[in-house]
């Protein structure tokens, strides 16, 4: 690990205050140092630092640059309706979106989708942590997403499998 401090005053520059050193008793350690003389602030353009902000703020300038980038997304909502999560045309064939999924390795987030045909999905926590709702927003994806025709070509498939003892 490399490491740097960028403070105080340039050397040649004025200094705000001089050193100084203050014998202490053996009852005084430990307790706020004496007060001596006033020390003063270094000014801003009297430091390395202030030339290091200038001229990253210069860079930027002659970048384009208008503010700062933020490297992470916002945070996931209390309440996302189905209707405001992002179309995800990849998906879109064989999954139901059901919410957003932070991705933290990637500063992403990413539609969650639950994979028709794609094996068999546990949704499980205690009371009140969410399931029904879970629920609901699958069945709303279907609904939102099959035409009455094919839902119900689904179902009856379902049926025939269930009556010659096939899948579940």
């Amino acid at each position: 690990m490399q490491t740097a401090r960028v403070a105080g005053a340039r050397p040649g520059a004025v200094s705000a205050a001089p050193v100084r050193a203050v014998e202490l008793d053996w009852e005084r350690l430990g307790r706020p140092f004496p007060k001596g003389p006033e020390t003063g602030e270094v000014p801003d353009a009297d430091t390395d630092l202030h030339d290091v902000v200038e001229a990253l703020r210069q860079a930027a300038t002659d970048e384009g640059w208008t503010h700062s980038a933020i490297p992470w997304p916002p945070e996931l909502p209390d309440q996302l309706p189905v209707s405001a999560l992002p179309l995800d045309e990849a998906n879109l064939a064989d999954a139901i979106p059901v919410g957003l999924v932070d991705v933290p390795s990637t500063q992403r987030q990413e539609v969650q989708h639950i994979r028709l045909g794609g094996g068999h999905v546990v949704i499980a926590g205690s009371a009140r942590t969410g399931r029904s709702t879970a629920l609901r927003t699958f069945l709303t994806g279907v609904v939102q997403r099959f035409d009455r025709f094919q839902r119900a070509v689904a179902r009856d498939h379902g049926v025939a499998q269930r009556q010659r003892g096939v899948g579940h």
